[in-house]
């Protein structure tokens, strides 16, 4: 019973987000490029995309770069998987975006043994969003520890690495390396207060408010890195 608890919890039940003042950025710390990438993007993914408990890294990232964030699109549904969602995800709707910020999108693909539908539907996602030129922020799945198994985490995690690879806009977000990192230091700081790692998800499954915070520095970060590199001149 205690493995379909988070699951039943993800899947029926949507707690109310709590309207967080965000620490800002004082202008100029980061690019204007990154400023306009985040000023309306498309979050596409699961559970945290959807904002279970609180606000996703995404909408956090726009708080602390102080940007509005009314014009945030979510596609994202509790337990969604990569092969069923991203086909969803078409050239019309990426268009009237400036950034697809996908942290969690292949986390429940990691639970099936085979992940060949996972590689297809992320390189037929590539393949049709990347001539846009719009910044595609594509997360790794984390491996959650406790009671969670994960056969398919490898292939699914080489498959994202291999997307932002062979994409020229897709930018990658490890959340596996970010995750072992807290593990081997036994926690993490943001804004001077240490957590620990039961801190960041501490149902095993959800990120904290604090664990989202620090992963909306890291899509900040990514940002930051990859925007210079975009061969689209509205993001220079």
């Amino acid at each position: 019973m205690r493995f379909f608890r988070p699951l039943l919890r993800s899947l029926f039940i949507t707690p109310h987000v709590p309207d967080e003042p965000a620490r800002t950025i004082p202008p100029g710390e980061f690019s204007g490029a990154v400023r306009r990438a985040l000023r309306a993007p498309l979050v596409v993914g699961a559970s945290v995309s959807a904002e279970y408990a609180t606000k996703s890294p995404a909408r956090r990232a726009m708080g602390i770069l102080g940007i509005e964030d009314r014009a945030l699109t979510k596609f994202a549904k509790f337990g969604a998987r990569a092969k069923a969602l991203l086909p969803l995800v078409n050239y019309e709707l990426v268009q009237r975006h400036t950034a697809v910020i996908a942290t969690d999108v292949v986390f429940w693909d990691t639970l099936s043994w085979n992940a060949a539908s996972t590689v297809a539907a992320l390189q037929d996602f590539g393949a049709r969003i990347d001539e846009l030129a719009i910044p595609v922020v594509l997360g790794t799945a984390p491996l959650l520890k406790n009671h969670w198994f994960q056969p398919g985490l490898k292939q699914v995690n080489a498959a994202v690495r291999e997307a932002c690879e062979t994409f020229e806009n897709f930018h990658l977000l490890d959340l596996e390396r970010i995750y072992e990192t807290i593990r081997s230091q036994n926690g993490f700081s943001i804004g001077g207060r240490y957590y620990s790692v039961a801190d960041v998800a501490p149902d095993a499954l959800h990120l904290s408010n604090a664990a989202c915070e620090f992963v909306a520095y890291e899509i900040i970060g990514v940002l930051e890195q990859a925007l210079p590199a975009l061969r689209h001149s509205y993001y220079l």
